[in-house]
């Protein structure tokens, strides 16, 4: 999912004793099927659907964590959309017209799957939930939760679990890029982004700012391209190049 580049371990300035690997978080489209979503992009969804095999209901059911995934041919994903809530309605020369899938009403589960339930809320009704409502709602699971926060730091705490991840622009799909290196928390690792507050409010920046802190807290290093005077002012150092843009830029103005 991510674009890793190996550093050269030969340079003085990249030494293994340092970084382990470079990440690049970019606004990049995300790699995923038609079935995966930010639930499923942050691991969040395995956890979520434990939890549904732990309900009563599925005990009694003999039912796992697999039925409830949209990958189980045999499980209980609707098996007309095959779990992804649409279907494509072949327009023969004109363009194919997506709707609402008829057998599952867009909920992605059989009638079977949606009578199990967990607080209350079937499989559906979680992933119709906002990162934000959601951390609430599985307040106790912790590791669920870390998972979770890292979408509300990044200021997609509007995003619902189960938005497919080609309906995400540019800037959300650099941020759930972001959330999902703060959930993994790796050491030693090299982050590299490209104006990651394009499209933020001021107050989103804050969060962001956190979130870099958090990072570097846990032995990571960022290297930003931004323009954007709160991160520059946060910045350890600020290489600026110019002076002007295109052929009239590319020198080291101050480093």
């Amino acid at each position: 999912a991510y674009e890793i580049k190996e550093c050269d371990w030969s340079s003085d300035v990249c030494s293994s004793d340092l970084i382990e690997q470079a990440l690049l978080v970019d606004d990049s489209p995300l790699v995923g099927g038609s079935r995966s979503n930010p639930a499923t992009w942050l691991k969040a969804f395995d956890e979520i659907r434990k939890l549904f095999a732990e309900s009563a209901e599925a005990k009694n059911r003999l039912l796992s964590p697999a039925y409830f995934s949209f990958n189980n041919e045999a499980g209980g994903r609707c098996p007309k959309c095959e779990g992804t809530g649409s279907v494509a309605i072949d327009m023969q020369f004109l363009a194919d017209v997506v709707m609402h899938c008829p057998e599952c009403n867009g909920r992605r589960f059989t009638r079977e799957a949606l009578e199990i339930t967990w607080r209350n809320l079937s499989i559906a009704d979680v992933l119709a939930l906002t990162a934000s409502d959601a951390f609430v709602f599985f307040k106790g699971h912790r590791r669920l939760q870390r998972r979770l926060k890292s979408l509300k730091d990044v200021g997609l705490g509007y995003l619902t679990l189960g938005q497919p991840l080609n309906t995400l622009s540019g800037g959300e799909a650099q941020r759930l890029k972001l959330a999902a290196t703060l959930a993994r928390s790796q050491r030693r690792t090299l982050v590299l982004m490209n104006e990651p507050t394009t499209g933020l409010h001021p107050q989103d920046v804050e969060h962001l700012l956190k979130c870099f802190h958090d990072l570097l807290e846990v032995g990571q290093s960022l290297i930003i391209v931004e323009n954007d005077p709160m991160v520059l002012a946060a910045a350890d150092f600020v290489i600026e190049l110019g002076p002007g843009a295109g052929p009239d830029g590319g020198r080291l103005i101050r480093g």
